[in-house]
């Protein structure tokens, strides 16, 4: 299934759960900082932003992944914490985009 997710590769150097905390925090929750938790967060939020245009098709690639591997994040944050907050922040970008 990875195969057929485009520039995968940047997502896992980011890391999947890192990826959905922060994107929760800038959209949703400015209050969510587990993505803090780790050494790399200049680098990430450096591929973060130079990948936006795949961060759709990740949040619905996300919310099908195994909730048991998002759980093997250094983030202390449990995989159907990650799958919750990916499955609010694709409801609220998709339904805006429908809304346009």
């Amino acid at each position: 299934m990875e195969k057929n997710v485009r520039n995968i590769k940047e997502l896992n150097r980011m890391g999947k759960s890192w990826f959905v905390l922060y994107k929760y925090y800038e959209l949703e929750d400015k209050n969510e900082l587990g993505w803090k938790r780790c050494k790399t967060v200049q680098m990430r939020k450096n591929i973060y932003e130079k990948t936006r245009e795949y961060h759709l098709e990740w949040l619905h690639y996300i919310i099908s992944a195994n909730e048991k591997k998002l759980e093997t994040n250094m983030l202390n944050t449990s995989g159907f914490d990650v799958t919750t907050m990916a499955c609010i922040i694709y409801d609220n970008l998709t339904d805006k985009k429908q809304g346009q």
